[in-house]
C-alpha cells in the first residue's frame, strides 16, 4: 500500500515475516523492532530492481537454533540484487545460517552506525560489480571471512570507526579484480588473515588505521594482487605482518609495523613481487624488519629498531637499501646479503635507539 518513495513507520514489536521489496521505500522503527527469520528456504530481507531503500533502527535476524546445514546452500539474511541500493543506518544483521548480506548484479548498500555480526557465512559478500560503503560500523564474529569482495568493479570503501574483527577466516578477501579502500579503519584479531589479497586487478589502498593481531599475516599478498598502505601501524599479529608473493605488489609509507612474531614485511622468492618502502618504522622482530628472498625490494628513509636483523636481501633479490637507520648494530650484521649481486647499498647508519 505504501506509494514509491513513502515511508512505513514499525511500531515495537518483533515481525516474523518475509520482506520482499521491488518499491523505493524507507522502514524506520519508531521503538525495539526486530524481523526475525522463519524460514531456512529465502532471505528474510530481499530487494530487487533499481530501487533505494532505506532502513533505519531495524535488527534483522535469526534466533532459531544453530543451524546445521550446508553454509554455501543457506540463503543469506539480506539478499539485494538487480542494481537495488540500500541504506542501513543503526540496524544489526545477526546469526544467519548463511551470510548476513549477499550483494549482486550492480547492487549497492551503505552502512552507518551498524553491526553485522555472527552470522554463519561471511559477515558481507559483495560480488558482481556490487559496492559497499561502511563507517561508525563493525563486522565481527562471522563464520567466515568478516567481508568477501569479489570481481571487477566490486568495491569496499571502510571509513573511520569500522572495525573488522575477530571473524572465523580473514577479515577482508579481494578476488579477482575487487578493491578495497579504508581511512582510518580497523581489521583485527581475525582467525587467519586480515587483510587476504589475491589475483590480478586487485588491489587494497589504506590510509590511517590499523592491521593488529590477526592469527596468522595482518595482510597477504598473492597471484600479482596490490596493496598500498600509508600511515598504518601493522602490530602484533602472530606470524608476519605483510606475507608477499607469486607477484604481489607492495607499497609501504610512513607505516609502523611493531612485534610481528616473524618478519614484518617478508617478500618470498618469487621474481615478479615487489615491495617499496619508504619512511617506515620496523620494530621488534624475530627475524627480520624486512625480508626479500626473491623479487625485488626497495627500502629508504626507514628506522629499523631491535630486529633479528634489519634487512634481509636473498640470493635472486634485487633492489637498493639506502638511508635507512638501524639499532642496534653491527650495521654489517643488520643488513644482509646473501650474495645477492643486484641490490644496491648507500647511505645507510647506525641510530640512538629512539623513534
Amino acid at each position: 500500500m505504501c506509494k514509491e518513495g513513502g515511508t512505513i513507520e514499525l511500531s515495537s514489536g518483533t515481525y516474523a515475516e518475509a520482506v520482499v521489496l521491488t518499491k523505493s521505500v524507507s522502514l524506520i522503527s519508531q521503538g525495539a523492532v526486530v524481523l526475525e527469520q522463519i524460514t531456512e528456504s529465502s532471505s528474510l530481507v530481499t530487494v530487487k530492481g533499481k530501487v533505494e531503500v532505506v532502513m533505519k533502527n531495524i535488527q534483522i535476524t535469526d534466533t532459531r537454533r544453530e543451524a546445521t546445514g550446508d553454509v554455501a546452500s543457506s540463503p543469506p539474511l539480506v539478499l539485494a540484487s538487480d542494481g537495488s541500493s540500500l541504506r542501513f543506518e543503526n540496524c544489526v544483521i545477526e546469526g544467519s545460517s548463511g551470510n548476513g548480506i549477499s550483494l549482486v548484479g550492480k547492487a549497492s548498500a551503505t552502512f552507518t552506525g551498524s553491526r553485522i555480526r555472527k552470522n554463519r557465512g561471511f559477515g558481507m559478500a559483495v560480488t558482481s560489480g556490487s559496492k559497499v560503503g561502511i563507517s561508525l560500523s563493525e563486522v565481527r564474529e562471522n563464520g567466515f571471512s568478516g567481508i568477501s569482495a569479489l570481481n571487477a568493479g566490486t568495491k569496499v570503501t571502510l571509513g573511520g570507526g569500522t572495525s573488522v574483527s575477530e571473524n572465523g577466516r580473514d577479515g577482508v578477501e579481494l578476488g579477482f579484480g575487487a578493491e578495497l579502500e579504508a581511512t582510518g579503519a580497523e581489521v583485527n584479531r581475525n582467525r587467519q588473515i586480515g587483510l587476504n589479497i589475491q589475483n590480478s586487478g586487485s588491489m587494497a589502498r589504506l590510509e590511517g588505521g590499523s592491521i593488529s593481531g590477526n592469527k596468522k599475516h595482518g595482510a597477504g599478498v598473492i597471484d600479482e594482487g596490490k596493496l598500498i598502505l600509508s600511515k598504518v601501524s601493522v602490530e602484533s599479529n602472530i606470524e608476519d605482518g605483510i606475507y608477499i608473493e607469486s607477484g604481489g605488489n607492495v607499497k609501504l609509507e610512513g607505516c609502523r609495523f611493531i612485534s610481528n612474531g616473524k618478519i614484518g614485511a617478508y617478500l618470498v622468492n618469487e621474481s615478479l613481487s615487489t615491495l617499496k618502502v619508504s619512511d617506515t618504522l620496523f620494530s621488534g622482530h624475530a627475524d627480520a624488519g624486512v625480508a626479500v628472498v626473491g623479487g625485488t625490494g626497495d627500502i629508504s628513509g626507514s628506522t629499523f629498531q631491535r630486529n633479528g636483523m634489519a634487512v634481509f636481501y636473498g640470493k635472486q633479490a634485487r633492489g637498493n637499501a639506502s638511508g635507512n637507520e638501524v639499532f642496534p648494530g653491527p650495521l654489517k650484521d643488520s643488513i644482509v646479503l646473501e650474495d645477492a649481486g643486484e641490490v644496491v647499498m648507500e647511505d645507510n647508519s647506525l641510530g640512538n635507539g629512539e623513534e
